[in-house]
């Protein structure tokens, strides 16, 4: 039977308990690179050292650098790029502030929008 939310604290307040040398983390294929940084992050403010994640064997972060493993700079920054490629977002109901920036950018400074997802006005032109 599925564990109700009470048991499944419980059984995860049990096993966080033991030393953090036998605690060992894992991610997967499915995890999402910021969902990784997180569970690297809260382990590692346990003590936990036993972490490892196997898409490709890629391990994402591990000197604790966010920009190594994001791949961008700052919001501001996409005023300065010369392309944008948007996948799987929204941004001008996600992030109105950063649409109006990469607007600005496209307006301004011939920036080239590249979309993947579903077809959405995004006050800008966008392939």
């Amino acid at each position: 039977r599925p564990a109700n939310w009470g048991e499944a604290f419980a059984a995860v307040k049990e096993a966080l308990s033991a030393s953090p040398e036998k605690i060992g983390v894992v991610a997967g294929d499915l995890i999402e690179v910021e969902q990784a940084k997180a569970a690297l992050d809260f382990f590692r403010g346990l003590g936990v050292e036993n972490t490892d994640c196997r898409p490709a064997g890629a391990q994402y972060g591990t000197d604790g650098v966010r920009e190594r493993y994001i791949l961008n700079g700052t919001l501001a920054g996409v005023e300065d790029a010369d392309a944008l490629l948007l996948i799987g977002t929204n941004p001008r109901v996600e992030a109105a502030v950063w649409n109006a920036r990469i607007r600005k950018a496209w307006l301004w400074a011939d920036l080239k929008v590249g979309r993947i997802g579903e077809a959405a006005d995004l006050t800008y032109e966008h392939a």
